[in-house]
């Protein structure tokens, strides 16, 4: 019986010098993937979801997902339960 290999995860910090690599040093992708020893479609990848989380931005620079969890936590404080004492 052949064992699947579990996907290797990489932390948000790794993600972001690997990128940093490419975008602000100007490296190559294959050159950051070989210098790193992981596969060069990661920071492809991780390159291009960077672009286009930033891409999205909103004028205030406030991302999509920041955004959201504003509105979240303003709904929940204008919830008449928010503060109120049993």
């Amino acid at each position: 019986m052949v064992q699947k290999q579990k996907r290797k995860k990489y932390t948000t910090e790794f993600k972001n010098d690997a990128i940093k690599l490419v975008t602000e040093q100007g490296y190559s992708y294959s050159e950051v993937a070989s210098r790193l020893g992981i596969n060069s479609n990661n920071v492809i990848r991780w390159v291009r979801d960077q672009r286009q989380e930033k891409s999205k931005m909103t004028e205030t620079g406030i991302s999509p997902r920041e955004l959201e969890a504003a509105k979240i936590i303003v709904w929940i404080m204008l919830q008449p339960s928010a503060f109120s004492v049993p």
